[in-house]
């Protein structure tokens, strides 16, 4: 399963980090859905070597690892990351180059799930540093002017998680009660990611499969063309999900869930899209997704 490869705001090599998900969005009851969810964040967590496990739970530590993670594997821009860490704290480039034999050596799959471990340590950053953390960060993914899916991810992931704590974000309000009045948004999501899944007819084909999961009585949607199913475009889209009611943002994530499903399986760029998407509406994955990257990432 190839995929198309061709989203804009795409840059460089887009084989990272399928996304561990946390728990289940329909199952059991909520009780067998925390359960699940434990068991398997335990399951993920114990496959990251230990002493980054621990490392994250120190701040300073844990701002390098997350720097690390978005380090080059090679190259000039490696050393022009490194430089730019250094100018405004040379001690956390020292930690930083600590941690890249690890980090470097990490499987993909891990990566987020290990940013999700980072999260309570950074929440202890003061407001300066964290200003200067976020600053980082979007220098450090765009140093070669492309964004990669892993980049845009990570950075999404953090602004979402952490902006509110310091008062950078607010709760987004609640506008749209029903999935009619998000068809564009939804349009824009459901195209990207079978563009990122699949190539050719299938394309069309998955988008369809999704669609006729909407609540709504309006199924006409069309695939939209892969210009307009940009980094940018994506992320307008999930800003504007993220103000639908809880039952809305539900329903356009198994939309998109069923989108990546189509192929039976769920390539590293599906993932990420997927876990944005999760991440974005404060949902979790359906059970159905994890097993197929479960299966994947054991396959590789």
């Amino acid at each position: 399963q190839a995929g198309h490869g061709g989203i804009p705001g795409l840059g460089g090599d887009f084989a990272t980090q399928m996304a561990a998900a946390g728990a289940i969005l329909s199952g059991a009851g909520e009780a067998g859905r925390i359960e699940h969810s434990l068991q398997h964040g335990a399951t993920v967590h114990a496959a990251i070597p230990a002493a980054l496990r621990e490392a994250v739970h120190h701040t300073i530590s844990a701002a390098a690892i997350v720097y690390g993670l978005l380090i080059k594997t090679g190259g000039e821009h490696r050393e022009a990351q490194l430089n730019l860490i250094g100018r405004l704290a040379p001690g956390i480039r020292e930690e930083t180059e600590r941690w890249l034999p690890q980090l470097d050596a990490l499987a993909d799959d891990l990566k987020l799930p290990l940013l999700d471990l980072a999260m309570p340590a950074l929440r202890q950053l003061s407001h300066e540093q964290y200003a200067i953390f976020r600053e980082q960060l979007q220098n450090l993914s765009t140093i070669d002017h492309e964004t990669s899916l892993f980049e845009f991810t990570l950075e999404r992931a953090v602004e979402h998680n952490l902006d509110q704590a310091f008062g950078l974000a607010k709760t987004p309000p609640v506008k749209f009660q029903k999935v009619d009045h998000l068809l564009s948004a939804i349009q824009v999501l459901l195209s990207a990611l079978a563009y990122v899944g699949q190539e050719g007819e299938a394309v069309n084909a998955a988008f369809q499969r999704g669609v006729k999961q909407l609540a709504s009585q309006n199924r006409d949607l069309e695939l939209l063309p892969v210009k307009h199913c940009g980094l940018n475009d994506v992320s307008q889209a999930l800003d504007a999900v993220a103000m639908g009611t809880p039952l809305v943002k539900k329903n356009v994530l198994y939309a998109s869930a069923m989108v990546v499903m189509a192929s039976g399986q769920v390539n590293e760029q599906e993932g990420e899209l997927i876990r944005l998407v999760a991440d974005s509406l404060d949902a979790p994955l359906p059970p159905f997704v994890r097993r197929l990257q479960a299966q994947a990432a054991s396959a590789a």
